[in-house]
């Protein structure tokens, strides 16, 4: 993910790309002028299909908050390897197991959501090295505040059994798999479904009650939300960090625009070196051992990534 515009002593016809914006400025401010267009008519809004990697850069005129964005929709069909992954997701951290065996691929889905991105889990496999796909997108700057929301649906017939991982924010070393935070290292907020397809947090913290993380359920009016398969969910998140020393963090999950899960006391870290730096794309059957494998050969689908420093809708 890169900068919208670097300026390095770029020159063309004598002049330095500063003043040629300059005077590109001053020319749409006279046309705008004499057209009546209002400056809220000229400021970027908040789909920028033609740009699915956007840098929040100070030298951007990006006002929706947006800093990442990905619908597929350029991309060509087929199977992802690495190299194609890290095309598609800019400064990716990664390692081959995770997506190896053609598990990963960009799909034309729907007429409704065009291309997608489609992810295997195997019969009987769990764990990331050998179930869905897991990497790391590491975010151009630091956030103590982020939002992120993306669409999944699960085949027609999937079955969930115990569970599995689903993507989210986090910072730091990224904790998961037992590595219980410190406050000093890292925390990680993905979610789950578990079984019965039921939606949750899957959050790694300060103060965590279990070593292998704490399990935050969706509800809406006292009932937990559920994943039916063969349909599309549009999920979002929002993470608040807290202030060191303080228990005051934000966890807030939303499903189809309905908030199902809020919680403000969270604590994720004893340091201000912790951000939030990191999208975790992860989904995988497990658990950790073979009764949390999946029931057979299936399939899910991702579209629309967003990461904002602002509300999303």
């Amino acid at each position: 993910m890169k900068d919208l515009l670097t300026v390095n002593n770029f020159k063309l016809a004598g002049k330095t790309l500063p003043a040629l914006l300059l005077q590109l400025s001053m020319l749409l401010f006279v046309s705008c002028a004499g057209t009546g267009i209002e400056n809220s008519d000229m400021q970027t809004s908040g789909t920028l299909d033609n740009n699915p990697n956007v840098s929040n850069s100070s030298t951007s005129n990006n006002n929706s908050g947006i800093i990442f964005q990905q619908n597929f929709n350029n991309e060509a069909l087929g199977l992802c390897d690495s190299a194609r992954i890290k095309e598609m997701w800019g400064n990716v951290s990664l390692t081959k197991a995770c997506i190896d065996g053609g598990r990963v691929s960009i799909t034309s889905e729907s007429s409704k959501h065009s291309n997608t991105l489609r992810v295997l889990y195997p019969l009987t496999n769990y764990e990331s090295a050998l179930s869905g796909a897991q990497w790391k997108v590491n975010l151009t700057n630091s956030h103590e505040e982020l939002y992120c929301s993306y669409d999944v649906k699960f085949q027609s017939g999937f079955e969930f059994n115990n569970g599995g991982k689903l993507p989210g924010l986090a910072g730091g070393t990224a904790n998961s798999g037992g590595e219980v935070p410190t406050g000093y290292d890292g925390w990680s907020a993905r979610m789950m479904w578990r079984t019965n397809s039921a939606m949750i947090f899957y959050v790694y913290h300060v103060g965590q009650a279990d070593t292998y993380g704490d399990l935050l359920w969706w509800k809406s009016n006292g009932l937990k939300e559920t994943f039916v398969p063969g349909q599309w969910y549009h999920l979002a998140h929002r993470v608040v960090l807290n202030t060191v020393g303080k228990k005051n963090g934000i966890l807030e999950g939303w499903v189809n625009g309905t908030n199902v899960y809020s919680i403000t006391n969270i604590e994720f870290r004893k340091t201000n070196a912790l951000k939030i730096n990191i999208f975790y794309f992860s989904t995988f059957f497990g658990g950790n051992s073979p009764d949390w494998g999946s029931p057979k050969k299936q399939y899910s689908y991702f579209d629309n990534f967003v990461i904002s420093t602002r509300p999303l809708k």
